[in-house]
């Protein structure tokens, strides 16, 4: 082949991207355009960022991958051909040169913008309360207006497949899991979070509804019908609409089955209610006060009066959102979240290595179990987060009543 720069060399007009295997293979489905289907859902490739200096994400139609730009040891050349009648023998012509790729690892959507944005709207507290709230003017927000600031004030289209797209919005996916995990609800066009005296209130009335149908024990709780829910609770009150009765379900249920005619069946999860319950009372005892502490056996006491009775509390219920520890007067329990961690360093919001060292700050020894929690929001492959463990901290083994317990602490220092 016949190289030579040409009239159209044109240097950093290009960018190298590595795509990963799974993702490139979404891009060129196997069959023909002429034969996709209708069905067929096109994939695009976008570049996103919420402002001009904040880290730039690669977003599919359901994955986000962060991006770093790694070198070449040798020069690539970028040509095409030359037309035939210029230049007689020399077939190509450069048109750029690159130094540098740019690589691509899936991360977990990073949402923080979006959390932060619900948080200063106005919280839902139900149809009584509404009246006085909206009066305010409230800030609240739209799909779009989500969308918009979450993902993609600034956006870059740098692949559509098969063009006849509907729309570049296609990477809508995750900021529905994100608006799911903050158990966001649109109410009248709105996304809001709902007030958790409002949230107490309206299981307690699903749990006495369920009594009155004869559901009392958890057997019972595991099949609970939204329509005879929602019947016997208009039959008694009405300040609970249908969506947030079916919302709080899906919420605090470990599944759910649709079944004829139009009725939806719910597992009611014992962990997610005794959970939220427990929450509720670090909060109140404990806040954000920095060292605070509560003692487990009265802490213990005072959340299973708040359950209902027909669950039972067990500590398991806590990882993720409190920490256990030794005191002179025994074991003690601090209030830990990850929005706490969050709030402590906005670095650790998108490095794992940064998230790892602020949490051996917070103590010098975890469980396994325990500091997964505060890390697979960064890296939803399991597999991967634990050899990210094995290299960045050390194992440690220490007897405990003839039992070998298994600790990471700091690999240095």
């Amino acid at each position: 082949m016949d190289l030579s720069f040409g009239d159209h060399f044109e240097p950093n007009r290009y960018r190298l991207v590595e795509l990963p295997a799974d993702l490139a293979a979404s891009l060129f489905p196997a069959q023909s355009s002429s034969q996709i289907s209708s069905q067929y859902q096109p994939n695009v490739l976008v570049f996103r960022s919420t402002d001009e200096d904040s880290e730039v994400v690669l977003c599919s139609n359901d994955t986000t991958y962060a991006v770093r730009q790694a070198s070449i040891s040798n020069t690539v050349l970028v040509c095409r051909p030359r037309p035939s009648s210029v230049f007689e023998g020399e077939t190509h012509e450069i048109v750029d040169t690159l130094s540098s790729y740019l690589e691509l690892t899936r991360v977990q959507p990073r949402l923080a913008n979006l959390r932060n944005m619900l948080k200063n709207t106005a919280l839902y507290a139900g149809p009584a309360e509404e009246g006085r709230i909206l009066k305010a003017r409230p800030v609240r927000y739209t799909w779009n207006d989500l969308r918009d600031n979450v993902q993609a004030r600034f956006v870059v289209l740098i692949y559509a497949s098969h063009l006849n797209l509907p729309s570049l919005r296609k990477s809508d996916h995750e900021l529905r899991l994100g608006l799911e995990n903050l158990n966001a609800i649109e109410i009248e066009g709105y996304w809001r979070l709902l007030d958790t005296r409002y949230v107490a209130y309206v299981i307690e009335q699903i749990i006495a509804s369920c009594n009155i149908l004869g559901q009392s024990t958890p057997e019972d709780l595991s099949a609970v019908s939204l329509i005879a829910i929602v019947g016997e609770l208009k039959s008694d009150i009405d300040d609970i609409p249908e969506d947030i009765v079916h919302h709080i379900l899906k919420v605090f249920s470990d599944s759910s089955e649709h079944v004829e005619p139009n009725d939806v069946i719910f597992k009611l999860s014992d962990s997610k209610v005794c959970r939220f319950f427990g929450e509720e009372i670090l909060k109140e005892k404990l806040g954000n006060r920095r060292n605070a502490v509560a003692d487990v056996i009265p802490f213990l006491k005072l959340w299973s009066s708040r359950v209902p009775d027909t669950f039972t509390v067990s500590m398991d219920m806590l990882k993720g959102i409190a920490l256990i520890g030794d005191a002179p007067q025994g074991k003690v329990l601090s209030y830990f979240t990850l929005e706490t961690l969050l709030n402590s360093d906005p670095r650790c919001s998108s490095d794992l290595r940064t998230r790892l060292k602020i949490l051996f700050d917070v103590r010098r020894r975890w469980a396994h179990d325990e500091i997964i929690v505060y890390l697979k929001d960064l890296e939803p492959d399991q597999k991967a987060l634990d050899a990210f463990l094995l290299k960045n901290a050390r194992l440690v083994t220490i007897s405990n009543e003839g039992a070998q317990d298994v600790f990471y602490t700091p690999r240095f220092g």
